[in-house]
């Protein structure tokens, strides 16, 4: 055993790893909470020793390993695992990773006594097995043990709320028929409802939309999507709305909106859906 140093970090103590002639340096850009109990297996990362020619390479470990997923996805997988760190830790549970069977089992009961609901439940086991994987030991989330505790608390929780029915094509139709294209509330209603369901867009992406990113001609209306959710790396996405013709057509509503005056066109940067006046 030898101990895992923690630059920049003087009143953490020291881990313990069980690599020979292995000390791993941490980087101090990032915060000692996003690394709780890292430690490194024989398995893992590491299979012999380390030349001291290559030590110095090992700092940026722990900065790769937390890009090795979005930043997004690490927040959440993190926040789930700190829980159960925390709980853990003020239940003496030992050791924490790699955690025993038989403490996941009772923190997932626990979970659903004060929580109640499947996604805590679900956080829960995505969290535990991230922490586990991150650190570079076997997951307890695949013991059968827990997979059918997990499962039980998961039909004991308060059932999930029943989602409302989506819109089909004949209630577009309805909508649109029924619409009064000078009543600017009507009309601006009409158009989310349409960009939602022709360009598949969610209601942050129509909301995010500015007078800039659309362009219109004969055939077609060409959205451009600066960034959404999906849209990791912020490089934007283009979306193509053709015109129909008929009663519903999209473009056509959309067109209409922008030329009622409810936006300023010489103003490429406002929001194509703003605030309705009193």
């Amino acid at each position: 055993m030898i101990n895992l140093l923690l630059v920049g970090f003087p009143a953490f103590n020291p881990l313990s790893i069980s690599i020979p002639h292995l000390v791993l340096y941490y980087s101090p850009l990032l915060h000692i909470s996003d690394f709780p109990s890292l430690q490194i297996c024989e398995d893992g990362i590491a299979n012999n020793d380390i030349p001291s020619n290559l030590i110095h390479l090992t700092k940026e470990l722990p900065f790769i390993i937390k890009n090795s997923i979005a930043p997004s996805t690490f927040n959440k997988y993190h926040s789930s695992w700190k829980k159960w760190v925390n709980w853990a830790n003020h239940n003496n549970i030992s050791p924490i990773v790699p955690a025993k069977a038989i403490h996941v089992a009772l923190y997932l009961t626990h979970l659903k006594k004060a929580r109640g609901t499947r996604g805590a439940i679900d956080d829960a086991i995505q969290g535990i097995r991230w922490g586990h994987d991150f650190n570079g030991f076997p997951t307890p989330t695949n013991n059968k043990f827990v997979a059918r505790v997990a499962e039980g608390c998961k039909r004991l929780c308060t059932p999930v709320k029943k989602q409302r029915d989506f819109l089909t094509q004949e209630d577009i139709l309805e909508l649109t028929n029924s619409v009064d294209r000078d009543d600017i509330a009507q009309l601006r209603f009409i158009v989310i409802i349409l960009l939602g369901f022709a360009g598949f867009l969610r209601i942050s992406d129509i909301l995010n939309l500015k007078v800039r990113n659309l362009e219109f001609d004969e055939q077609k209306l060409k959205i451009h999507i600066e960034r959404s959710k999906n849209d990791q790396l912020s490089i934007g996405n283009d979306i193509y709305i053709n015109r129909s013709g008929n009663q519903s057509c999209p473009v056509s509503f959309i067109r209409d909106y922008l030329l009622k005056g409810f936006v300023d066109l010489k103003d490429k940067n406002i929001f194509l859906i703003g605030k309705l006046k009193k």
